[in-house]
């Protein structure tokens, strides 16, 4: 299933970009798409429509975690309605994250590495020899995801679906793989059990995961087998727990009970009663309806910017035509002014242009703060370590200092991204200012084709408060994917898109949870001292803590490096679409010169037909984007 209303409007979208993309008619007859006469966009344009096409046909991460021994395994198989494709047998532990999409075949494809990864295809049938603790004991093969695909119905409209090792304390590596995937998730499908209150360690762990994820549903799985006061009454004790320790009001908490073997057993009968009581039904529509109004609606209010800057672009020699129209002063007025403007396009698109050492200072200030916290962020992880090495809880429990110091590390670099992030875009918010050119003297689709004004490239649309077009580009298209992938320590592996950097970023957790594994099998060694332990925190486990630091202050200043080149192409971007859509309009002004007046006339009203179009498609948009807010 998915939901209705993103559904429509996410197809009307494509519609659109699909429309403009092959260029407007210029009214009946006029429908083949090979006329010269059509309204086409710009080439800048066209790679802008690829990207919202591209942006919008994303998965959406559902990242799935939980206790162990909470039925995990048997509620995603009974979620996408595939028996024994997650394995259930309690004997067996998963240890690896998989991923699960749509895909024409079933595939399985595991990545595996330090430093270098590298990728294989494995038959499916095989997978549990990479993701399982019983198949590959300690991770010895070192992988670091398993991307499976499959023709499943359920994830054909959009889910994917990213299974996480069991967070218990006593594994750190599972806990670590999965606490690192929250912030990047679109959503968080938390397994706990109708039939066990959640314990205090997954209450902290929700909270983790509802101040990292914008829809965080908990399900409580073996609904089945409760009597009195039955699922209902655990839902309600559950979300006011939640509540409590989240700080949220009750009515905000998400909380499903669902029966696994309930949903499974009424598909063998055809039973819709006993489906609809399994939870399922329920827990699906939850979310998709969370989806759509949380990341679906960002996705295409992001599309919907984008695509009126196209019409922006598209419009604009029409209505300097029109412009010139009124008369031989009024056309050699605009042109002089769009020659003018031609001109400072190229001033600004020059290598020595005052903007880029400008961008390039007030990101450097920009970045300065980032770079303290983020050190300050690491030496207090060390000093905190080394402050705790002795205390008895720790020393009763290492795990727990060693999870709390790769949870920190975790949190450090992504507050690091999150404000790297924030700096780029203020700066380019900035550098949009200094940069931007009237594209045309406009009549803004006005119904008095004479009434004149300047209309500014990147302007936003009067329907919604938006950045305008680069930060539109920012946050969705992913112009600079860079900025998102340079940070992206965890996401690298999970997420297709990402840059270069992503990848050594994405080893440094991956290699932070390895070093951890042999320090497990000194937990087994239970008659060491208190003294002894506390050595071996010190002299084993605190050196490869410094080296993880050092690798996360390496990719920091590669961060910065990626993301301020990402900025600079941007605006080149930028100002080379400026540049071609003034050409096209000086070129068709010297095409007016020295038309007849009969010629002139037809013009004309060719001109209006097309902003008639143009003022459609407009009006299109602001319908398509007043239905977003119907979502809810």
């Amino acid at each position: 299933m998915s939901h209705p209303g993103f559904e429509a409007v996410r197809t009307d979208v494509l519609a659109l970009c699909n429309e403009l993309g092959n260029g407007l008619s210029n009214g009946p007859g006029d429908e083949a798409g090979d006329e010269p006469g059509r309204m086409r966009p710009p080439a800048t344009s066209l790679q802008e429509l690829d990207a919202v096409r591209a942006e919008l046909a994303a998965p959406f991460y559902v990242v799935v975690c939980g206790e162990f021994s909470r039925g995990k395994s048997s509620m995603l198989n009974a979620l996408i309605e595939r028996p024994g494709l997650f394995p259930v047998d309690t004997a067996i532990t998963t240890s690896v994250v998989t991923e699960l999409r749509w895909g024409e075949r079933e595939t399985a494809t595991v990545v595996s590495g330090d430093g270098v990864l590298t990728e294989k295809e494995v038959p499916v049938d095989q997978v549990a020899d990479f993701v399982t603790e019983q198949g590959n004991p300690g991770n010895r093969q070192r992988v670091r995801l398993v991307r499976l695909t499959a023709p499943i119905e359920r994830l054909r409209h959009g889910l994917a679906l990213v299974d996480t090792p069991g967070i218990g304390s006593l594994n750190v590596e599972h806990a670590m793989a999965t606490y690192a995937f929250l912030s990047k998730a679109d959503a968080v499908l938390f397994v706990g059990a109708a039939d066990e209150r959640m314990s205090a360690a997954e209450l902290s762990y929700l909270k983790d995961a509802i101040d990292r994820c914008p829809t965080v549903i908990t399900v409580l799985t073996k609904s089945d087998k409760l009597v009195d006061p039955g699922p209902a009454g655990e839902v309600s004790v559950a979300r006011e727990r939640i509540a409590q320790i989240s700080g949220l009001a009750a009515d905000e908490v998400h909380v499903v009970g669902v029966s696994a073997r309930r949903k499974m057993t009424a598909i063998e009968r055809g039973d819709p009663g006993r489906l609809r009581r399994s939870g399922f039904p329920e827990l699906e529509e939850l979310l998709w309806r969370r989806l759509a109004v949380t990341l679906g609606a960002e996705r295409l209010h992001g599309a919907l910017d984008v695509l009126h800057e196209v019409v922006t672009a598209m419009a604009a020699p029409v209505s300097n035509e029109l412009a010139a129209l009124a008369g031989d002063q009024t056309l050699h007025d605009t042109r002089a002014r769009l020659e003018e403007l031609q001109e400072r396009a190229g001033r600004l698109a020059s290598r020595t242009a005052d903007w880029r050492q400008d961008l390039a200072a007030a990101f450097q200030v920009a970045v300065l703060p980032v770079q303290e916290h983020l050190d300050a962020g690491c030496e207090g992880l060390l000093a905190d370590f080394l402050a705790n090495v002795h205390v008895d809880r720790y020393l009763d429990d290492p795990h727990a200092l060693v999870r709390k110091a790769a949870v920190t590390l975790v949190d450090v670099m992504q507050r690091a991204e999150a404000e790297l992030r924030a700096a780029a875009t203020g700066t380019a918010a900035r550098t949009s200012e200094q940069t931007r050119l009237p594209l045309a003297v406009d009549v803004r689709l006005a119904d008095r084709d004479e009434a004149v004004s300047l209309e500014l490239a990147g302007g936003s649309d009067p329907n919604r408060d938006s950045g305008g077009r680069f930060m539109t580009l920012f946050n969705s298209a992913g112009i600079v994917g860079g900025i998102g992938a340079s940070l992206g320590a965890i996401g690298g592996l999970l997420f297709p898109g990402v840059g270069a950097v992503a990848g050594v970023a994405a080893t440094v957790i991956g290699n932070l949870v390895g070093l951890f594994m042999g320090f497990r099998e000194y937990a087994e060694r239970a008659r060491l001292q208190r003294q002894e332990r506390a050595e071996l925190l010190i002299d084993e486990v605190l050196p490869l803590l410094r080296e993880r630091v050092d690798s996360v202050r390496t990719i920091f200043t590669e961060s910065v490096e990626a993301t301020r080149e990402s900025l600079l192409a941007d605006f080149d971007a930028r100002i080379a679409a400026t540049q071609e859509s003034l050409a096209g309009s000086i070129a068709a002004l010297e095409e007016l010169r020295s038309a007849t007046e009969l010629q002139r006339s037809s013009r004309h009203a060719e001109l209006v037909i097309r902003q008639r179009r143009l003022r459609g498609i407009e009006d299109r948009l602001a319908a398509v984007r007043q239905r977003i807010g119907t979502f809810g």
